[in-house]
């Protein structure tokens, strides 16, 4: 019979390898970095007087944004036990560095839509390292603008002076605002939320009215209503009016045709639109509309000559662009 040899392992530290006996599972870097005296950073150091002002408009309401600041700290932790209170314990002396990251996490509520609201968050002495941001609600590019501002102390009145304007852009979701990564945006420079709304009807006899969000600009991009004359005799001629925010009539926009009483009629304008009649089937009227970049409090609806008390504007809708802010 054969024998059996068990191998014994004896405890402790492995023994030393050979040469060439260690292969790397990757390529080593070329250079390498230093771990002390580097240079901070980060270019903004801030003061314990400074305070981070964050200024933000939502086309949602209940809208919610999301505030990350990240500091360098110039102290570290002083890790120690807790002394009894009866024994008199002499003050720590506060290590200057190497520092600690702080994590500043802060909500911002905007409860209504079109309506600007604030957030002051204080700061403390260190480096500034970044600031973002982001929404629960909006998906689009365009439905939330936030603006953020590092002020240097307060004036005598309360005000902040605005030093640096860190962040000046439309958050989303799933993308966030940020500084010093994410560049800057004005709302030309990109695409706005594109929104289908319907207008209420008016009362029988009426025009309609919508008006844009307020501060905004909204580029309208087509309109449609139906409007029902009732039997009194005459001629209706329906068209789209544009008025800026102090009433001032920026033009009127429609078909060259009139509408006979007892008639129903959808108009349907957008931009770049050939203009065509249905008169004999589906009733409808196609024109086209400029293309307008409408401020805040602009207005946009229906101007009609010859309109009757029983005639009513119906299924009125909407679509645009919009940009906050």
């Amino acid at each position: 019979m054969g024998s059996v040899t068990d191998t014994i392992k004896l405890m402790g530290q492995p023994a030393a390898m050979g040469d060439k006996e260690f292969v790397s599972g990757s390529i080593p870097n070329l250079l390498s970095f230093g771990f002390e005296k580097v240079n901070p950073p980060s270019a903004l150091y801030v003061q314990r007087d400074d305070q981070l002002f964050i200024q933000a408009i939502s086309q949602n309401g209940g809208e919610t944004l999301n505030v990350v600041v990240r500091l360098l700290l110039p102290t570290g932790q002083t890790p120690a036990q807790p002394s009894p209170l009866s024994e008199e314990v002499e003050p720590i002396p506060v290590p200057v560095g190497p520092g600690t990251i702080q994590t500043i996490v802060r909500t911002l509520a905007i409860p209504n839509s079109a309506q600007y609201q604030t957030l002051v968050i204080p700061m403390t002495e260190g480096y500034l390292l970044s600031v973002s941001a982001f929404t629960t609600v909006s998906q689009i590019v365009g439905q939330t603008q936030v603006q953020a501002i590092l002020c240097r102390g307060a004036s005598v009145f309360g005000n902040f002076i605005p030093a640096v304007l860190l962040i000046n852009d439309y958050p989303t979701n799933l993308i966030p605002a940020g500084w010093p990564s994410i560049q800057q945006q004005q709302p030309a420079m990109l695409r706005g939320s594109l929104t289908s709304q319907g207008v209420a009807n008016p009362a029988a006899g009426a025009e309609w009215s919508f008006t844009t969000f307020n501060p905004a600009r909204t580029h309208l991009l087509s309109v449609r209503g139906l409007l029902t004359t009732s039997a009194v005799a005459g001629n209706r001629s329906a068209r789209i009016r544009f008025s800026d925010a102090l009433g001032n009539v920026i033009g009127d926009f429609g078909p060259a045709r009139t509408q006979a009483a007892g008639r129903a009629y959808t108009y349907n304008g957008a931009v770049n639109a050939q203009g065509a009649d249905d008169t004999t089937t589906a009733f409808e009227s196609y024109f086209a509309i400029p293309r307008l970049q409408l401020g805040g409090a602009y207005t946009v609806g229906s101007i009609t000559a010859g309109i009757d008390a029983g005639d009513q504007w119906s299924n009125i809708r909407l679509t645009y662009e919009v940009w906050m802010g």
